[in-house]
């Protein structure tokens, strides 16, 4: 006789099930609903007492706004715990919405709690802001705040907030007074994340207490000025058009600097890159785009006084360039000539990836541009791995690694990774075509004068 499947699991005490269920995420725990009548409502426990709110469209399966404005309230009005830990909101709502998001706000920060994301731009284009309630503002035990298409007004009577360690604004309308005094006002801020948000035009991370560790300007594409002054910072990624107004004062501490402007570099005004270089010539990790490399190429034909640029601790550095033709060879043949890395252990080359494979222009210049003339006088006595991602084999960059294989004397790890396939997704070198092309590589190198 056929033998019946038990649900041992399903004879356990509820206070073992609970225990289970608390394990699990609470989406999760939701569907064991589905299993049987014996589950259905025990995930009803675990989320009256759950400290982490994850609401998204995958959670609610709700495909309208509407729709998930009453899953949210549904849920809210189950929860019945005394703590909340988190609070998360991903979904496309605009500023009709406006009251029931400020329901849920004051509902969390009335349980204490700590981090609070609220994306509102998922899957949509629509750009209207939903203004956060004031008495978040009063929230003092949040640690990380993120935020996406809200618009950032505190009070008058803001005085920060004391425990917040991490925040991130992507798409908020938060105008430059309104950041500085944010800045000033947390005085536990480690990290800071600017993202799209286009009512920045001054930037000032100013303070001699700030306990900043790690700030991102990124795409804020209004911005025209910028002013750090942080003891402590230890990481700066900026990435964006070029500034008019930049000043770095009293960032020793700063170990990992990530300069980009990669597409606008020939927009005015024209930058002093030695001297920015100079100013952050400590750091241990560097990430830098072609306008430096061409700035110094051009400055060495004018002026030698400000050159060579030391770069006494200097361990990883990576170059992000659209592509690389013999003219922007001649550039990181120029930088290397005229920069000092005694320390230099990784070298990065990143070029684009939306560059067909043979792509037509960049060999019809190399036809009749002069091959780059190689330094002599380069030799890299620490320089251990080398990686160029989204190789192509062109003319130029085949003449890039001939010359770091003859001048990187230590050298353990060569890695090339070929762009995606545009039409099929796949590797350009999938095991069965490897054999050939490194035979084709090392043709080509040989072939090399």
């Amino acid at each position: 006789m056929k033998q019946t499947s038990r649900d041992r699991i399903g004879d356990l005490p509820d206070g073992i099930l609970h225990y289970i269920l608390s394990l699990l995420p609470i989406r999760s725990a939701v569907r064991t609903g589905v299993l049987s009548r014996r589950w259905r409502n025990l995930w009803k426990h675990t989320w009256i007492n759950a400290t982490k709110l994850n609401f998204d469209e995958e959670f609610t399966n709700a495909p309208t706004p509407i729709q998930f404005v009453d899953t949210v309230n549904h849920f809210i009005h189950l929860h019945n715990g005394k703590k909340i830990e988190s609070f998360r909101i991903s979904f496309h709502l605009h500023d009709q919405h406006q009251a029931s998001v400020e329901k849920w706000i004051e509902f969390t920060t009335l349980k204490g709690m700590k981090e609070l994301d609220l994306d509102f731009s998922q899957g949509t284009i629509q750009r209207s802001f939903i203004q956060l309630p004031d008495f978040l503002f009063n929230c003092n035990s949040l640690t990380h705040l993120n935020l996406s298409l809200c618009e950032f007004n505190p009070p008058l009577n803001f005085f920060g907030f004391s425990s917040l360690e991490t925040l991130q604004l992507k798409q908020v309308a938060i105008t430059d007074e309104k950041l500085e005094s944010v800045i000033s006002s947390c005085p536990n801020l480690k990290i800071l994340t600017l993202i799209e948000c286009f009512k920045l035009h001054s930037i000032r991370v100013v303070g001699t207490d700030l306990q900043l560790k790690s700030l991102k300007v990124l795409h804020c594409w209004n911005t025209y000025e910028l002013e750090i002054l942080a003891p402590i910072l230890q990481s700066f990624h900026f990435y964006g058009d070029l500034l008019y107004t930049y000043l770095f004062e009293n960032i020793s501490a700063l170990v990992d600097a990530f300069l980009s402007s990669d597409g606008f570099e020939q927009t005015e005004p024209k930058h002093d890159y030695i001297n920015i270089l100079s100013g952050l010539s400590h750091l241990k990790i560097r990430t830098i785009c072609t306008g430096p490399l061409e700035y110094i190429s051009s400055r060495e034909e004018h002026n030698h006084d400000d050159l060579p640029i030391t770069f006494p601790n200097l361990i990883e550095l990576q170059l992000l360039m659209g592509l690389l033709n013999m003219e922007y060879l001649g550039y990181v043949y120029s930088f290397f000539m005229h920069t000092i890395s005694p320390s230099l252990e990784k070298l990065f080359l990143e070029l684009g990836s939306n560059i067909p494979t043979g792509d037509s222009s960049s060999r019809e210049w190399d036809l009749w541009k002069p091959a780059a003339e190689e330094p002599s006088c380069c030799v890299f006595h620490a320089l251990r791995t080398i990686k160029i991602t989204n190789f192509r084999g062109s003319e130029a960059e085949m003449r890039w690694v001939k010359f770091f294989l003859e001048k990187a004397v230590i050298l353990e790890s060569l890695v090339l990774l070929s762009p995606r396939n545009s039409y099929s997704g796949e590797e350009n070198n999938p095991a069965g075509k490897m054999d050939s092309q490194l035979r084709l590589l090392e043709d080509r190198l040989s072939s090399l004068p």
